[in-house]
Formats: C-alpha cells, structure tokens, sequence
C-alpha cells in the first residue's frame, strides 16, 4: 500500500483522482463562463503572500523504497508549486520476481489559484497584453484583486510602468485580468511577479522571461594601406553617410600592422584545427598545413622564431600565436 499524505505538500489541497469516483475526488473547471469583470483597485496586497516559483516539471523518482512487515511503504516528497494535475506511478517487485505496479494522478490546487499566460520570451520594445486567470474553489468568495509587478531579472531593479491593481468580480468561479506593458531597452531578462488575494486567501507566482534584443551588431571595416611617407586620407563613407533611424554606434576600433601579411599568417591555426570532416575543410587543413611548413623550412632564422614562439606559449608566456581578434575583445 502506497500513500500520499497531505501534509507534505506545501499547498492547500491535494487530491487523488482515480476511476472508482468513491475514492477520489476530481477538480472540474474549463473556459465557460470566464467572466472579464475587472476594475481599478488602490488597495496594496497583502505582504505574507507566498509566492510560488518552483515548476519543476518531475516531482521526485525514488529507485528503492523497502516496505515493512505488512507490506506498507510509506516516503516523504515536497511537490513543486505547479498548480496541476501529476500522474504518479510505483513499480514493485518481490524476492521471487512479482511485479505489481500502480497509476495514480493527484492534483496540488489552492482555494484562491492565479495563472498567468507567459510568453517564452520577449523582445526590447514590445508592447504586448499581459493576462492573468484566477480561480477560487471557495464558494463565499465573490471578488478579488490581482496585482503585477515588474523588475529586472538580473538586478532585481523595479521597472517603471502604469500598472494598477484590478479589482475582479468572479463569475463561475474565474475571472481574468489584464494589463498593457511595454518592454523596456536595455534589460536581458524581465521578472513577472503576479498576484491574487480575497479576504480568507490568496496566491502569488514569479517567473523570468529572457528579454530578447531588437538588434543585430554588424562590422564594417575598411583597409587603409599606407606605404611609405606622407599624410594619407580615407573616408569611412558607410559610417558617414548612414542614414538609418535605427543605427546605434557601438565602437570604433584601428588596427595598425606594419606587415600585414602576418594576419594571414595567424589564421592559419583557425583553419587547421576546424572540427569538421567535410572535403573541404580537409583540404582547408592540408592547405594550412603546406604553407605553415613551407613557412617554417624556407628559412632557418624563421623556423628558430617560431620554436621559440611555440616554448614561450607552453610556458604560457607571450602572445604570438594569439589572434588580432583575440587581444581586442581581451
């Protein structure tokens, strides 16, 4: 005999539904009858709200549990703070190799419940309709009010934004809320922080959404070969002549070589040890492989430079083989 106490769940109520009605109770409810009664409300919610932000999708797995001596097994579990329905199922097995196993679902609800509709993710600058549902299993309770709240996800900043209580009269039991946000720039990730409470109960949820960036980083470069003495102009005529009502400069970088054909000298570690099998990446690693040893025999002075280089990078001194794209984001 197995047993889910209702104690060790950290919510209201928990339930096992099964297909003998005389030993379960079911929770019934479905969109009919949502009613948007909602109103502007100045009341603060309440500050001993718990809110819910564990939605582990798994509750617990227990490979070995020993009954007693009349076969009872009893085990302790604290279940996520999902409002749901969970399915449960136990596989037994004896000394002389019976199986028996059990399905059962048990349902984890509250008497006052808020569910708010998430999106996976949102971009800088939407402007986006964010809803709540809020149930009550508690047939006195005739309204309501729900709240949300706004903060950074990394800093834990609040946003700034027009956001009012509602005040909500339930019809069926159900009643929805709503409010216009818009998302701020600037920001990676977007806490929701979602509450409901009466005057005998209540709910709250938290969750962060990645916040996405409405932007791509394109680089535009230009060479400016300079040979020999003089002053010499160049005209960045992309950068100049830019119109664009979205552009956002980032940075400017220069980059001076006095040879510039060691550039392509140090790519060519990029292009021997790319990871795929493909023909042409063998052949871009051959190809690197002939010029590095064509380089390195062509001159005894250069081949004595670069052991030198290669004992200086296993004792990790200096920076030779480290690409120009490397020591600028370093």
């Amino acid at each position: 005999m197995m047993a889910v106490e209702e104690s060790e769940i950290k919510l209201d109520e928990v339930h096992c539904s099964n297909s003998d009605p005389s030993l379960c109770t079911m929770m019934h409810g479905g969109p009919d009858g949502w009613k948007n009664a909602e109103d502007d409300d100045q009341s603060e919610p309440p500050k001993d709200i718990k809110m819910r932000s564990d939605f582990s999708e798994t509750v617990f797995f227990h490979p070995h549990l020993v009954s007693d001596e009349k076969g009872n097994v009893t085990f302790e579990f604290n279940a996520p703070q999902s409002l749901t329905r969970w399915k449960f199922m136990g596989l037994a097995t004896t000394e002389d190799l019976k199986i028996g196993t059990i399905t059962e679902e048990v349902v984890t609800r509250k008497q006052l419940m808020i569910t708010p509709n998430y999106p996976r993710f949102v971009r800088e600058g939407d402007k986006l309709i964010f809803q709540v549902k809020v149930n009550v299993l508690d047939s006195l309770v005739k309204s309501a009010s729900a709240s949300l709240e706004l903060t950074d996800g990394l800093t834990g900043e609040a946003i700034e934004s027009q956001i009012v209580n509602r005040q909500l009269l339930f019809a069926n039991n159900q009643a929805v809320a709503s409010w216009e946000i818009d998302i701020p720039e600037g920001i990676s990730a977007i806490k929701f922080t979602t509450k409901a409470w009466s005057e005998k109960h209540s709910d709250g949820e938290e969750k962060t959404i990645p916040v996405l960036p409405n932007r791509m980083l394109v680089t535009e470069s230009m060479p400016l070969p300079v040979r020999g003495k003089g002053s010499h102009t160049f005209s960045f005529n992309k950068l100049k002549n830019n119109d664009s009502r979205t552009l956002r400069n980032h940075s400017l970088t220069l980059e001076f070589t006095p040879n510039p054909i060691w550039l392509a000298v140090l790519s060519l570690p990029y292009m021997m040890e790319y990871p795929h099998e493909c023909s042409e990446q063998i052949f871009s690693r051959y190809y690197a492989n002939a010029i590095g040893t064509h380089l390195a025999n062509s001159d005894p002075k250069v081949k004595a430079v670069f052991e030198q280089w290669k004992r200086d990078a296993q004792n990790g001194n200096g920076d030779a083989f480290q690409s120009e794209l490397d020591k600028t984001q370093n």
